[in-house]
């Protein structure tokens, strides 16, 4: 079996890690990393995953399936996952996993990049608190109006989700705009305001996020 990982930052060096630390170069398994800029020059100079991940919150799980159709194929994947220490579920309802995700990255992604402050002072202040429950309560009539099953209580299990990560935590849009590089507003805000228009689903606060974060980090 041949795994590329594209991309060494946090999540791929952590699991792009995982798997090359436990299998042999050259044997049934074979770990190659996609890399370029300063990562790939400082991997040419020092070797593979020169780095140091650091992995301060969060339950580092691994789900993945296929969108449609049977997932006994994909079983030799979890295995081989599994194998390298990586908490990995194969799952059927993969849709309803990434919405249970996204209704958590998405509106803090979003906060977190706008007030430029991380987990914990987003959650200890009443008004940027409320700013991420309304946000958070924005993304879930878009996925029930898109069908997608979730818990009657996922606004309440999400935020419970923010609490439970350290103070310090930035999500990587946050970072990303504090650093002037590509962000992912559009994948985030803007999706969730395109999606209100499409199903006429009334988002205002994502509306108004995205119009402030579109300045802010263009």
């Amino acid at each position: 079996m041949r795994i590329a990982i594209a991309g060494i930052g946090g999540v791929g060096g952590y699991y792009g890690g995982q798997l090359a630390r436990y299998y042999d170069p050259g044997g049934d398994v074979a770990v190659a990393f996609i890399a370029r800029g300063r990562h790939l020059a400082a991997i040419r100079k020092r070797g593979l995953s020169p780095g140091i991940v650091r992995h301060v919150g969060g339950s580092c799980r691994l789900f993945f399936g296929p969108e449609h159709g049977d997932i006994t194929s994909f079983t030799k994947i979890e295995q081989m996952l599994k194998n390298a220490g990586i908490k990995a579920e194969l799952r059927e309802n993969i849709d309803e996993i990434v919405w249970e995700k996204y209704i958590f990255i998405s509106p803090l992604a979003s906060v977190t990049a706008l007030l430029g402050e991380p987990f914990g002072a987003v959650m200890e202040k009443k008004a940027s608190r409320e700013l991420a429950e309304g946000l958070i309560k924005e993304v879930e009539r878009i996925a029930r109006a898109k069908a997608v099953k979730m818990a009657e209580d996922i606004v309440e299990l999400t935020l419970e989700k923010v609490n439970s990560f350290p103070y310090e935590t930035k999500s990587s849009m946050q970072v990303d705009c504090e650093n002037g590089k590509q962000t992912e507003i559009e994948a985030f805000t803007g999706y969730i305001v395109r999606s209100g228009e499409e199903l006429q689903v009334d988002v205002p606060l994502h509306r108004m996020v995205y119009g402030k974060l579109k300045v802010q980090c263009p």
